[in-house]
């Protein structure tokens, strides 16, 4: 029987969350299952992808239209452009698809989903949206969140990266499905070694929505009464966060500091990075869809500080409604310790804690572990997307 042509659409090939998802996704597809990347841009998921012998397109959009970020959404003069760069680019995109014998369309991004909803309509192919940004007003200007809803009512299925998620689609259950980004079983460990001095690390893109700012504030805290402790920043700036990038870099010197904070760049290897850490932080200053680090973390045992909210808290937790956390304060739960957003004060408890309090901290992060090989294998994550993705095909036919 020939495996299933499966076009999934991306509009960047810069490597994020959703990106590192649909690559694992894709290593644990099998074979009855014939998958082409179709993406709007170069860059480093187009070679990676390759490396795994993944078939792979790019289809260039303009540039312009493929880096705006969220909040230049309510601007008529970018709203105008993108809607003339995206005319043409559509109709070119349902001819490929066509050409590429595609039965279904996946779209892997809010971009992807806009023109790919379009371009799947125009080929008459079934498409399904795999959803990793929060459909809410605090993430995205309120009137492209509604309209971005409506889309969703078009689609197939929509495919969920949290619990929290998939009810910001307004979709009804039979409508929604969620499949957490799972880890392949190279990213679990047996051991975490310590680190000497301790170490702290935030392990992310460097942006204003991920907390770097918080982070550094914390540490100054946290080195009061910890003097050995080091703090690492590994990420660098992409799209328009340069000038936060910036901002950040010149924190710690205003804030005595300047040689416990370093900012080690992007890697190749973020387990490597993990391992290295005493804790991992994660202080994303607004609610994120999911948190695909702190599992990362969790699969290396290494303890874990995170903001409430969103996708975060339903990881830590295991139930789908956030906790509420004073501020200045840490919470502890099953896998992990909770502090509210924007609180340096908040984080700087719970590194203090880490490290005042080490042996609880190594059983805190075995447990995390456990609830990570239960809760987020790849084979899982796999099995949930090629269910949806089948009964979108039978019924579109």
């Amino acid at each position: 029987m020939p495996a299933t042509r499966v076009a999934i659409l991306g509009h960047t090939a810069q490597l994020g969350g959703a990106e590192i998802a649909l690559l694992r996704l894709v290593d644990a597809l099998p074979e009855t299952w014939s998958i082409t990347v179709v993406l709007f841009s170069h860059g480093a998921l187009e070679t990676e992808l390759l490396q795994r012998g993944v078939a792979v397109e790019v289809m260039p959009l303009a540039a312009q239209t493929v880096t705006q970020g969220r909040a230049e959404l309510t601007d008529p003069r970018v709203l105008a452009r993108s809607v003339r760069d995206s005319a043409a680019f559509t109709g070119q995109l349902a001819h490929r698809l066509s050409d590429l014998g595609a039965e279904l369309v996946v779209a892997n991004s809010l971009k992807a989903a806009v023109l790919g909803s379009i371009a799947a309509r125009r080929a008459r192919l079934p498409w399904v949206w795999h959803l990793h940004d929060r459909l809410s007003s605090d993430y995205l200007p309120a009137p492209v969140v509604t309209a971005l809803r409506m889309l969703g009512r078009t689609a197939r299925h929509v495919v969920a990266n949290s619990q929290q998620t998939a009810r910001l689609t307004r979709l009804p259950p039979r409508r929604v499905s969620v499949a957490y980004p799972g880890l392949p079983e190279a990213s679990f460990t047996q051991e975490h070694p310590q680190s000497t001095p301790p170490v702290f690390g935030l392990l992310g893109r460097i942006s204003s929505t991920k907390g770097q700012l918080e982070f550094v504030q914390a540490a100054a805290l946290v080195a009061v009464r910890h003097p050995t402790a080091e703090f690492h920043i590994v990420g660098e700036a992409l799209f328009n966060d340069q000038d936060y990038a910036e901002h950040v870099r010149k924190l710690p010197k205003t804030l005595g500091i300047d040689g416990r904070v370093r900012f080690l760049g992007w890697t190749a290897n973020p387990a490597q990075e993990l391992d290295r850490f005493t804790a991992l932080v994660h202080a994303s200053p607004v609610p994120e869809p999911f948190g695909q680090v702190i599992v990362e973390a969790m699969a290396r045992k290494v303890p874990v500080i995170a903001t409430v909210g969103g996708g975060v808290a339903e990881i830590l937790t295991e139930v789908s409604d956030p906790p509420t956390v004073e501020p200045g304060n840490a919470l502890r739960t099953a896998n992990g310790q909770l502090v509210a957003p924007q609180d340096p004060t908040g984080l700087a408890a719970a590194m203090n804690w880490v490290l005042d309090h080490p042996a609880e901290a190594s059983i805190l992060a075995q447990t995390a572990a456990e609830s990570a090989v239960r809760r987020f294998s790849i084979a899982s994550t796999a099995a949930v997307c090629t269910a949806v993705w089948k009964n979108a095909i039978a019924g579109h036919h």
